[in-house]
């Protein structure tokens, strides 16, 4: 196994540094590091294993690799993969935690010996991150600061928005990463408004085997547990926002205004104009 050290591949002045793998070998060394590395799988599939775990991965896959945690590639079947890949230093890392708070990730992120933060990408945000790539590129060698300047608000953004703590659930015990892994993803609006579609694309399971994990684990149907997450986001909206019932029923996904207020009644019984009166705050006074 090889030891990477920051010292010896990011520069200090930039806190980050940027490799796109157009093509892997059969397979890669097994390593481990002391810097943090976000990887983005641009195209393809790949095998890859990280703690003793194997997983595959697809395009628009992100993972956050922590110091420690011992990975390396392996060639999937007969496909190629592309994928690029983020180093940051610790200390760039220390810095955006203490920006976003002293706790961020404090215990979710540190943990070594299982799998590490993983989220699946929409194509507009694998296209957002690659157009930051070429822009950070495109920045002059003399131009140091301005660079670091763009990095570091890719890291935040990265971190705020994709491995934000609060969204990704406390694992419980004897549940299968792979679902603490889909409850951050149903979490997403774009996914929960989509619905069962969406739900058996992510995970990836049979119907039945995926219905029999969601209620050992999370104690519900897969039709209640998304109908909750269009729900809690349709509350969000009518305390927060001017935007019609109407309108948010449909946002949310729900297809039909009495489905809505059916669901909405059972769950705060009350209807989303009574809760909207009696919580609304804006900051604008109407």
């Amino acid at each position: 196994m090889i030891h990477l050290k920051a010292e010896d591949l990011i520069a200090s002045e930039l806190e980050a540094n940027f490799h796109f793998h157009h093509k892997l070998k059969y397979w890669t060394i097994v390593h481990n590091h002391d810097f943090y590395e976000i990887f983005m799988i641009t195209e393809g599939t790949v095998t890859h294993i990280v703690n003793d775990i194997r997983q595959t991965l697809f395009k628009g896959d992100l993972i956050l690799i922590r110091p420690e945690d011992v990975h390396s590639y392996e060639r999937y079947e007969d496909q190629d993969v592309a994928l690029l890949n983020i180093n940051f230093h610790s200390n760039a890392i220390s810095s955006a935690f203490r920006y976003l708070g002293e706790d961020f990730f404090a215990e979710r992120l540190q943990r070594i010996g299982s799998l590490p933060p993983q989220v699946r990408l929409s194509v507009e945000q694998i296209q957002y991150i690659w157009r930051k790539y070429e822009q950070i590129a495109a920045i002059p060698m003399e131009c140091a600061a301005e660079a670091c300047s763009v990095i570091r608000g890719l890291l935040i953004y990265l971190l705020n928005e994709h491995f934000f703590p609060a969204a990704i659930p406390a694992a419980k015990p004897g549940m299968p990463e792979w679902l603490s892994i889909l409850q951050l993803e149903m979490q997403k609006k774009e996914n929960f408004s989509e619905g069962i579609p969406a739900l058996y694309r992510l995970a990836n399971k049979t119907p039945e085997h995926l219905s029999r994990t969601i209620l050992k684990h999370l104690g519900k149907t897969p039709t209640i547990w998304i109908n909750e997450l269009r729900l809690q986001y349709s509350v969000h909206l009518l305390k927060h926002s001017t935007i019609d019932i109407v309108t948010i029923a449909l946002d949310c996904g729900f297809n039909s205004l009495s489905h809505y207020y059916k669901s909405f009644q059972m769950t705060y019984y009350t209807t989303p104009g009574k809760f909207r009166s009696a919580n609304q705050k804006l900051a604008i006074p109407q």
